[in-house]
């Protein structure tokens, strides 16, 4: 048996897959939609294999992060998911130095004002790396937590289910980060942990470099 459904999910998408022995889920539209799919998983989906975030958009991101908060969330197993700390390395609980904070913040409110920053949850990609931080989700379990590319890992199975990685690929990432890091050292920023600033400031700062060139450095597991 094999079922694929469309769930209503605003302007974004959201998708569930679902074996005898599987249920997957891929993306979760938006926080709006998600109140009109939500019980045809909670109350009667009792494991989610796996949870696909494909991208930090709004519409595909926000359900998503309604669904892993709920208090009657059933058990996830992993989620797939390239966001700052995936590329970067893992959260920081410490405090970060007070002026570094300044400067992170002023370079995210720049980032945001260069093009329209509604389609892109800037703040919801962070607001999930936190949450699977918290609640201890494993993440990206194929390629040890860190970013999942094309070279890396071409493919990769859930139970019987087998997954093709269409994008990014490593060049595409290294590019990305080589320009992020070019823009940290211009405005003179140096920082020794990796905050919930710092997070912020990368995915706004990505959002002004995917509508330069959409298809070159889309930060996704699944699409171009």
């Amino acid at each position: 048996m094999l079922k694929v459904k469309m769930h209503k999910a605003g302007n974004g998408d959201c998708v569930s897959i679902e074996t005898l022995s599987e249920f997957v889920l891929i993306d979760g539209g938006t926080a709006q939609s998600f109140d009109g799919w939500k019980e045809q998983i909670i109350g009667h989906v009792s494991k989610i294999d796996s949870v696909i975030v494909t991208h930090i958009d709004n519409d595909h991101i926000n359900g998503v992060i309604k669904l892993l908060t709920h208090p009657n969330c059933p058990s996830v197993d992993s989620i797939f998911f390239n966001g700052a700390e995936q590329l970067f390395g893992h959260i920081s609980t410490e405090d970060i130095d007070a002026r570094t904070d300044v400067k992170l913040q002023a370079l995210s409110e720049e980032s945001s004002e260069v093009g329209d920053k509604d389609p892109i949850g800037y703040s919801e990609g962070t607001s999930l790396s936190y949450v699977i931080f918290d609640k201890g989700y494993t993440c990206n379990d194929v390629v040890d937590g860190e970013a999942l590319y094309r070279e890396k890992c071409a493919q990769f199975e859930i139970g019987s289910l087998k997954f093709n990685v269409i994008g990014p690929d490593l060049s595409a990432l290294l590019e990305l980060k080589k320009i992020w890091k070019e823009k940290l050292e211009e405005r003179n920023i140096r920082p020794k942990i990796l905050s919930k600033s710092y997070y912020d400031a990368f995915e706004q700062f990505t959002s002004t470099i995917q509508e330069k060139s959409p298809d070159n450095y889309q930060i996704s597991s699944t699409e171009k």
